[in-house]
C-alpha cells in the first residue's frame, strides 16, 4: 500500500502565513501542526516533510522546525522512524476504525463509504481548546445543570437576540437534540389522545415522535406555495388541535421558507383558537443567499416553543 505523504510547501500552504506569530516560534509551529492533524486537513498515516524541506519551505531556522518535530513526537503525534521519515499519528495511536468493522488500512483513492460522517471541519481543533482552557471554572460547582449550562443557555439567548427575538437564558432549556426537545414538549404538555396538527408533508421524526406519545396527528397539506393560511385556520377549527408543530424555515422536506407575513397571519389564527405551538427551527441557519431572513416566529407568537 502506497504511503500517504504531504510535501513541504502543501504544508506550509496549510500552515498559513500567521504559522510563527506565536512565541516561541517552535511552539506555535508544533500547535499549528497539531491543529491540522485535528482538523482533518492533514490525515493520520501522512509521512510528513524532512525537517529539512519544510526549514526551506517556511524560511525559518533548522532549529525551529526540529524542536517543533520533537514537541510533536513527545506529545504523541508524531512517529519518526530511521528511514521512513515522520509519520502524523495520534497520542495514544488509536487506529481508524470504521462504523463496521476493526481498522482496515486505507488505499491512496479509497473511498470509505461504511459511514456518511465528513472529518471535523477546520476550526474544530481550535474550538475544543478554548473550550478546555475555560473548563477549571465550571469544575467548582457540581457540574448538575439539569436545564444546560448556564454559559451555553446565555448563548443561545444571544443567537435569538441578534435575529431579532429578545431572550433571556431562562427562557431556554438545552437537550440531547431538536427531536428529543420535541419529544419533552408532546409528552410534557399533551396528554393521551391529543391531537397535533403537522403539515403534510413533514420531518418523519416529527409524526414518529407523536405516535410514539399516544397522540394524533391531524395533516395539512402545503400549498404549492408555501403555507395555506385559510386552509390552516379551517382544520384547526374543525379538528381542534391541542398542538401544532410547523417547520417555518426551509421546511422540512419541501425547503420553502414562510414570509414574516404568513408569520403573523399564522401566529393570530392559533392566538385566537388557543393553539400551542411548537416551531422547529433546526434549518433556520441554511441559507445559500445573503437575502434577509423572516423574523423567527416566536416574534410573531410569543408563547411559541422554539425548538433549534
Amino acid at each position: 500500500m502506497a504511503t500517504r505523504t504531504i510535501s513541504a510547501r502543501t504544508l506550509a500552504t496549510l500552515l498559513g502565513p500567521e504559522v510563527l506569530a506565536g512565541h516561541p516560534a517552535y511552539q506555535s509551529l508544533a500547535d499549528a501542526v497539531r491543529r491540522l492533524l485535528g482538523d482533518g486537513r492533514v490525515m493520520l498515516g501522512t509521512r510528513l516533510p524532512s525537517e529539512r524541506e519544510l526549514t526551506e519551505a517556511l524560511g525559518v531556522s533548522r532549529t525551529t522546525v526540529g524542536s517543533a518535530y520533537a514537541v510533536l513526537r513527545e506529545d504523541g503525534y508524531l512517529v519518526t522512524r530511521r528511514g521512513a521519515g515522520s509519520t502524523a499519528s495520534l497520542p495514544g495511536g488509536a487506529p481508524r476504525r470504521t462504523a463496521f468493522g476493526p481498522p482496515r488500512p486505507e488505499a491512496e483513492d479509497a473511498l470509505d463509504l461504511t459511514s456518511a460522517a465528513l472529518p471535523a471541519a477546520p476550526g474544530c481543533t481550535e474550538a475544543v481548546e478554548r473550550a478546555v482552557r475555560a473548563l477549571p471554572r465550571h469544575l467548582a460547582g457540581t457540574g448538575y445543570h439539569p436545564l444546560g449550562l448556564p454559559d451555553l443557555r446565555a448563548a443561545v439567548a444571544g443567537w435569538y437576540a441578534v435575529r431579532g427575538l429578545p431572550t433571556t437564558a431562562d427562557q431556554v432549556v438545552v437537550t440531547c437534540g431538536a427531536h428529543a426537545a420535541l419529544s419533552t414538549i408532546l409528552r410534557g404538555r399533551l396528554d393521551h389522545g391529543d391531537r397535533v396538527l403537522l403539515e403534510s408533508p413533514t420531518y418523519p421524526g416529527a409524526l414518529a415522535a407523536v405516535r410514539r406519545s399516544g397522540l394524533r396527528a391531524v395533516g395539512v397539506p402545503m400549498a404549492p406555495g408555501g403555507w395555506d393560511v385559510d386552509g390552516i385556520a379551517a382544520t384547526v377549527r374543525q379538528s381542534g388541535p391541542a398542538l401544532a408543530y410547523l417547520v417555518p424555515d426551509f421546511h422540512n422536506p419541501t425547503g420553502l421558507l414562510m414570509d414574516d407575513a404568513t408569520r403573523a397571519a399564522l401566529a393570530a389564527v392559533f392566538a385566537r383558537t388557543r393553539t400551542a405551538v411548537v416551531v422547529d427551527e433546526t434549518f433556520a441557519e441554511l441559507s445559500l443567499t445573503d437575502t434577509a431572513m423572516p423574523l423567527p416566529f416566536a416574534a410573531h407568537a410569543p408563547g411559541a416553543l422554539t425548538v433549534g
